[in-house]
């Protein structure tokens, strides 16, 4: 095993910015470390350009594999899905357009808490692929979500909180405000209704994570983290 000690002084700044800008737009790209010329300054280049391993450079991925989801509203139950999904191997958006909600949501690593502003410009901003659930304070605005949710067709799953009532109304609404039968039918709703049944904050959470962390297994995506890990764990020791 190689062991590299990179200076990060003043001079990395510009590839630390680059770095930095990669992960917050979660884009595919990788910081290579060169191995044997040690005066050479690291630089971010895209992960998809084909390094040769003999070429005397290391390359360090700065992709996220873990898969996305977003969380419609900070109340109690939103608040205890946060909590639950700091252990989990997913990244957690969680939207609430108050300010006193948002500032009970526990803080952890992948957990990131921001303001929901226009609920159809927050729906366009969710990468495909996601999975979203809706739990917000008012009827009127988990309708418009998962309106605006259920009109894209590349999301790994839709679901909303509340009873079955609730749902049933919800999908005769969405279908007469044209939305297709196919699309209503995907929405999950009610959540959780194959763990355990209470309406405890908690498990309530915990069921709605299930199935999320269950849509996500079936689509390969955990298998994928797992893989990525391992790729990393190889390259490590290659140096």
């Amino acid at each position: 095993m190689k062991l590299a000690l990179e200076l990060l002084d003043a001079n990395a700044a510009p590839w630390l910015k680059k770095a930095a800008d990669s992960i917050q737009n979660d884009t595919n790209d990788a910081v290579l470390f060169p191995t044997r010329d040690l005066s050479a300054i690291p630089r971010v280049i895209s992960a998809s350009r084909s390094i040769s391993p003999a070429s005397g450079v290391h390359l360090q991925s700065l992709h996220d594999p873990r898969p996305q989801l977003f969380l419609f509203g900070a109340g109690h139950v939103g608040r205890s899905l946060c909590t639950i999904a700091s252990q989990l191997p997913l990244r957690l958006v969680a939207l609430d357009s108050r300010e006193t909600m948002r500032a009970l949501v526990p803080r952890a690593n992948n957990v990131t808490v921001i303001h929901m502003a226009e609920p159809e410009i927050c729906v366009r901003s969710i990468p495909c692929n996601a999975a979203v659930l809706v739990m917000t304070h008012s009827h009127e605005l988990d309708y418009e979500l998962c309106r605006a949710l259920l009109k894209r067709h590349d999301l790994a799953f839709v679901g909303l909180i509340g009873s079955h009532s609730k749902a049933a109304r919800f999908r005769h609404r969405l279908r007469k405000g044209g939305i297709s039968p196919r699309a209503t039918d995907g929405l999950t709703s009610p959540i959780g209704t194959s763990g355990p049944t209470s309406k405890e904050p908690g498990v309530i959470a915990l069921s709605a994570l299930t199935e999320v962390l269950t849509v996500f297994e079936e689509l390969g995506t955990t298998n994928q983290i797992e893989v990525n890990s391992q790729s990393d764990s190889v390259s490590n020791q290659q140096g």
